[in-house]
């Protein structure tokens, strides 16, 4: 999988693109509130958000509103915890929290059974001498109640761990220095390199056995892919530049660039519908596999949280950096989008 040379031009609209103002469902900024969407539903409009004001700052389940909120995780350092990764299966949500506006390295994860209203530990980042061992972002992945995430140790391994969050029971899979794992029909997904600062392959488990298993002819090429997620028959992800996205599909002989975007970046790639979004540097992007085109939709790139069928992009309220400045969000229902051709 070789490095593409030719830059794929971004249609810069720096706002929502007018074909799709008419299926945007808003939700304004209040004073003394940051809402700060991660991962929606897979069924369902709820969504799971970071929340800052001055009576609770934490992990909620909202409404597409906001006007309701389920308070699952309180903060107990406002000013330097931010909800990071996040995923959802139907009835678990599984995310991580970061302890440290320095980096990400120190992390805790959690999951929550939305059926039960009990909130799980999961895991928490290892440290000598009180650093944080240090690590790939937490992004977990969840599917029929099974979560998957990467976690360090001391010896410069970074290991796969896999959660029955129903019996409780936790498998380490065998393998080292991997990447995030990622649920792919039958298949767990993980990037594994054979030593510190090797591109990554990719290897696969069953789902259910967690027993090794060939990956897909179409992927045997694949090497440093970052960012893996899969949507029905997909996958997409950026590559070890972070400049390229990168897509494949069931049957395919090998995968295709969507895009390639330079020091714009492709952060945090994710599927809904016919579209992919992303976070890059100066914005939020969408690409658009109707018409093969690529848009910035936003200003900056405060946030984009996409799930199932349901879009949702956070922008600041003003132009302040502040981390507490209030967010407009829009919602967005991907199977209703015209198909993208200009910012009108």
């Amino acid at each position: 999988m070789t490095h593409p040379a030719r830059r794929t031009p971004v249609v810069d609209c720096t706002a929502l693109p007018a074909s799709w103002a008419p299926y945007a469902r808003r939700w304004p900024s209040r004073a003394g509130v940051v809402i700060f969407p991660t991962a929606t539903g897979a069924r369902g409009p709820d969504f799971l958000a970071q929340v800052n004001s001055a009576a609770f700052s934490g992990v909620v389940i909202a409404t597409p509103t906001g006007q309701q909120q389920r308070q699952i995780y309180r903060f107990t350092n406002a000013r330097e915890e931010q909800l990071l990764g996040a995923a959802f299966d139907g009835r678990y949500y599984v995310f991580s929290v970061t302890h440290s506006l320095n980096g990400w390295d120190d992390w805790t994860l959690h999951a929550y059974d939305t059926q039960e209203g009990k909130l799980t530990d999961l895991d928490a980042v290892r440290k000598v001498d009180g650093v944080p061992l240090p690590g790939p972002p937490q992004y977990p992945a969840v599917a029929s109640g099974v979560a998957a995430w990467s976690s360090p140790r001391e010896n410069g391994e970074r290991l796969v761990l896999v959660r029955n969050l129903q019996t409780g029971q936790t498998t380490t899979l065998p393998a080292t220095h991997v990447g995030g794992p990622v649920f792919f029909g039958d298949l767990l997904l993980y990037g594994e390199s054979m030593a510190p600062g090797e591109l990554t392959q990719l290897r696969a488990v069953d789902a259910r056995t967690l027993q090794p298993t060939d990956i897909p002819a179409g992927l045997n090429d694949v090497r440093g892919p970052v960012n893996v997620v899969a949507r029905g028959d997909r996958l997409v992800w950026s590559d070890q530049d972070y400049e390229a996205l990168w897509t494949w599909r069931a049957g395919d002989a090998q995968p295709t660039v969507l895009a390639n975007v330079g020091n714009l970046y492709v952060n945090e790639p994710a599927q809904a519908g016919d579209l992919v979004t992303w976070r890059g540097t100066a914005g939020i992007y969408v690409y658009d596999l109707r018409t093969g085109k690529a848009f910035k939709v936003t200003k900056d790139a405060a946030g984009v949280a996409t799930t199932g069928d349901t879009i949702k992009i956070s922008e600041r309220a003003s132009a302040s950096k502040d981390p507490r400045t209030p967010m407009n969000t829009v919602v967005l229902n991907a199977t209703t989008l015209p198909p993208l051709t200009g910012c009108r």
